[in-house]
């Protein structure tokens, strides 16, 4: 998210069985750690960005936080890929700061997984966007919904240095 608008997402099958949902959750945290590593590169070339601001990144799973957080192995992650370790060096470097979003508020769920509607709606009105008109039925292709800010969401999407906020909300998906 940037600016208060989605520019990046990415839903997909895992490549590798997950045998817990901490683990399936920190093998998306780190594939989306490498996608936000590359944009806080192409921002910095645009002038959107400086090298020495963190990449804040939402997550509504504790303990792949705690994983992320936790620089030893134990025997019940010691199978997990050395590759998925990538956002534990970027955490520990300082790069990358987790902050845990309880799954209610995570942004990324609409994108992810099923989820019920009213939290879809709840997820559409954070996001700014307006719903189909009241008139039109449920299912109906009607008009292309359109893009609003509130006050508040305008206000909270430039920081104090009057730079666009960046943050990346991270979610995985249970599909069969």
């Amino acid at each position: 998210m940037m600016s208060g608008g989605c520019i990046s997402w990415k839903s997909q099958k895992q490549r590798t069985v997950a045998l817990s949902s901490t683990e399936a959750e920190y093998m998306a945290l780190s594939e989306a750690t490498k996608e936000a590593v590359w944009l806080k590169v192409l921002l910095g070339e645009l002038g959107e960005m400086t090298s020495d601001e963190a990449i804040k990144m939402y997550e509504d799973n504790q303990g792949s936080i705690a994983l992320a957080k936790n620089p030893e192995f134990h025997k019940r992650t010691k199978h997990i890929d050395i590759r998925y370790h990538f956002v534990r060096e970027k955490v520990e470097s300082g790069e990358v700061v987790l902050e845990y979003c309880p799954t209610q508020d995570m942004l990324a769920d609409m994108m992810t997984k099923p989820i019920a509607a009213v939290q879809f709606e709840n997820i559409r009105d954070r996001l700014g966007i307006q719903g189909a008109a009241a008139n039109e039925s449920r299912g109906s292709v009607g008009k292309t919904a359109a893009v609003k800010k509130t006050p508040r969401q305008a206000a909270s999407s430039v920081e104090a240095s009057g730079r666009p906020s960046f943050a990346i909300p991270v979610g995985t998906g249970m599909y069969q």
